[in-house]
C-alpha cells in the first residue's frame, strides 16, 4: 500500500488523493487530512511549487485529467 503523500497550504496539511499529468503540468486532487470535505485541485510545476489554477477553463481541464485518472 503506498503511503500518503501530505502536502501544506495556508497551514492545512492535505493528502495528495490523485494526480494528473498534462504537458509539463501536474494536477493535484487534495483532501484535508482532517477534514475531508475540505478538497482542492491544484497544480505542480517542474519546479515542485504548488499553486492554484489559472482559471475556469483549466480547473474544467484538471477535471476532466482527474476523473479519467480514476477510470483507467
Amino acid at each position: 500500500m503506498k503511503e500518503l503523500e501530505v502536502i501544506e497550504i495556508d497551514g492545512i496539511k492535505y493528502g495528495i488523493i490523485k494526480e494528473a499529468k498534462h504537458n509539463d503540468t501536474i494536477y493535484l486532487y487534495l483532501a484535508n487530512i482532517n477534514n475531508l470535505e475540505d478538497t482542492l485541485i491544484r497544480k505542480q510545476k517542474e519546479n515542485g511549487d504548488v499553486i492554484p489554477l489559472d482559471s475556469e477553463k483549466e480547473f474544467d481541464l484538471a477535471c476532466s485529467l482527474l476523473l479519467k485518472e480514476s477510470l483507467i
